[in-house]
């Protein structure tokens, strides 16, 4: 039974701020209490710096659900596809979240689908929900259907979160 599933864009080893983030936060976990979740398939290679390597748990990689062509403009036919998209992934993670027995659901931000369809698969096992913000998560987004996706399933998610983790005292100011 792993404690935690943690839903993130970008994970380690990847150089990124997000993903060196969570090496330092996981990298002396037990490999056993913790499963990674991502868009991205990191079974094929190590790519990354030489100081960061690979962390030593289980990685899953999330199939992206199929898009509907030529709905990204702000319509309810756009919104029906990111509602279509949310619950494509949060039936992912919820399979391996039961596979795995996790006991808690943290999601970080970086992708439109990660928190809302994290939040969904956490209400839907019964489990807690921890969200990671690392950038504003409404306004990182430019498409003004992204942005008013994100300002609605966020209020949802953090409000009904367990916890909500920020990198630094001005996010935790604005998000509390």
């Amino acid at each position: 039974m792993k404690p935690l599933a943690v839903v993130s864009h970008i994970l380690p080893p990847s150089p990124f701020g997000q993903a060196v983030m969570l090496h330092r936060l996981l990298q002396n976990w037990d490999p056993r209490d913790y499963c990674l979740l991502s868009l991205q398939d990191y079974s094929k290679g190590t790519e990354g710096r030489d100081s960061m390597s690979r962390l030593p748990a289980q990685y899953y990689h999330l199939k992206p659900a199929f898009q509907l062509k030529g709905f990204q403009r702000f319509t309810m036919l756009g919104l029906f596809d990111l509602l279509l998209q949310t619950l494509h992934r949060t039936r992912s993670i919820v399979s391996i979240v039961k596979r795995e027995r996790c006991r808690a659901v943290m999601a970080c931000s970086g992708n439109l689908l990660d928190l809302p369809a994290s939040y969904l698969a956490s209400r839907w096992m019964h489990v807690p929900f921890y969200a990671y913000i690392f950038d504003d998560y409404v306004y990182q987004w430019t498409k003004r259907l992204h942005r008013f996706y994100a300002r609605c399933t966020e209020r949802i998610a953090l409000r009904n979160a367990t916890a909500v983790i920020v990198p630094n005292k001005f996010l935790g100011q604005e998000y509390s």
